[in-house]
Formats: C-alpha cells, structure tokens, sequence
C-alpha cells in the first residue's frame, strides 16, 4: 500500500495540479466570459422584444391615460386623530 500512496503522491498529484492550472482553470473562465456574453445578448433581446410590444400597444391602443393624482395628505379637523386625544370613555377629558 505504501507505494501506491508514494505514486500518488509524488506523481499523480502534480500532474493533477499543472492540468488544473493550465487546462480545467483556463477553460473554465472562457466559460464564464461567453455566459456573461451569453446573457448580455438575451437581455439585449428581452429589452428589445418588450419595447416593440409596447409601441405596437400604443399603435393599437392609444397612450395610456395617466393617473388622476390623489390628495393623500392628511386628514385636517375633527376627522384627524392625534397622539394627544383619545376616544375612550376612560381616558376622556
């Protein structure tokens, strides 16, 4: 068993190393370049597919109408509550 472990050892395990470093790593980061470019092209297209679709929405349909703007300020008066009154029949003035 002893020079089984002295091969691996000795041999196998740097020979196992120099592939790594000049095979699986610089395969693996060309990879890696062509998936970024991979899916720089298809949000490319999915940004291009949605724009078309909506001007051909806006061909058909018109603009959108915009919103009515909401009066969302608080309420004024005696409608308002206040941290300083209370509405319970215990705490009341």
């Amino acid at each position: 068993m002893e020079p089984v472990r002295w091969v691996y050892r000795t041999a196998l395990t740097p020979v196992g190393h120099a592939v790594r470093a000049a095979v699986l790593r610089p395969v693996a980061q060309g990879v890696r370049v062509v998936g970024r470019s991979v899916r720089d092209a298809l949000t490319s297209a999915r940004d291009t597919v949605r724009q078309a679709r909506a001007d051909f929405r806006r061909m058909l349909f018109g603009e959108q109408r915009q919103p009515v703007p909401v009066d969302r300020r608080e309420l004024r008066g005696p409608a308002a509550r206040t941290l300083g009154s209370s509405t319970t029949a215990l705490t009341k003035d």
